[in-house]
């Protein structure tokens, strides 16, 4: 009974997940006029793209910003309390993108892995 729960769980948050952009791709057609139906299907290869895609990715980048948090540890302990350097240190590892969007696939937005030390801009 708890296995069949966790795997219909699952399920509905992979088609969740994966029809999301469906519909959001659909209002913005609708609002501009154009047709739902090309849209619709194409949103739903992106969506699932997206999905797939993070599925590889979002594991490495969790990877690469829980080393750069302890590299960035060290570097503090190492210079005596340095915060610049566990900045620059920090800063590019955790900030970036952890998710593939479908904005992404289609080149709107470019995929960051590696953050800047900048502050993060305004949203």
């Amino acid at each position: 009974m708890k296995n069949t729960l966790r795997a219909v769980s699952a399920l509905f948050l992979i088609v969740a997940l994966i029809a999301a952009p469906v519909f959001s791709g659909r209002a913005e057609a609708q609002a501009k006029g154009q047709s739902t139906d090309s849209l619709t299907a194409q949103e739903l290869g992106y969506g699932a793209g997206s999905f797939v895609t993070s599925l590889f990715y979002t594991p490495v980048k969790v990877t690469y910003a829980v080393l750069g948090l302890v590299v960035g540890g060290l570097g503090w302990v190492v210079t005596a309390g340095r915060t610049d350097v566990t900045k620059n240190i920090i800063a590019p590892a955790v900030r970036g993108d952890y998710v593939v969007a479908p904005s992404h696939l289609r080149g709107e937005k470019p995929l960051v892995f590696i953050g800047t030390t900048d502050s993060p801009p305004a949203r």
